[in-house]
């Protein structure tokens, strides 16, 4: 199978032992600028996901997405920019994450 578009590069590890269990919305932010905002499940699995790249998702029919954020949060830490995370934990993460999407129009999210 090809690479898709965000799979050939250089990766980093990273883990938020922070991060709830919970199912809830993320907000990854640099300085004061909202860069990405997200919903899961579970928040601990999700950035999870997003610090360990599993050789498989870096091909099509992966997870894109985590490869994509994966490299963005490098990108920022190799230029000094050091990448926040912010955690609430709720049950209508759908509704909350499409609202902050409206309200701030993060870079980060297509």
């Amino acid at each position: 199978m090809p690479l898709h578009q965000y799979g050939d590069g250089e990766f980093c590890t990273f883990c938020l032992p922070e991060a709830p269990k919970e199912p809830g919305v993320y907000a990854m932010c640099i300085g004061d600028e909202i860069m990405y905002v997200g919903e899961a499940q579970s928040l601990k699995q999700r950035f999870y996901s997003y610090g360990h790249i599993s050789p498989r998702n870096c091909y099509n029919g992966g997870r894109e997405t985590n490869c994509r954020i994966n490299k963005l949060i490098l990108d920022s830490m190799q230029s000094g920019r050091d990448v926040e995370v912010w955690f609430h934990a709720c049950g209508d993460r759908k509704q909350f994450e499409a609202a902050l999407l409206n309200a701030f129009t993060p870079r980060w999210n297509r």
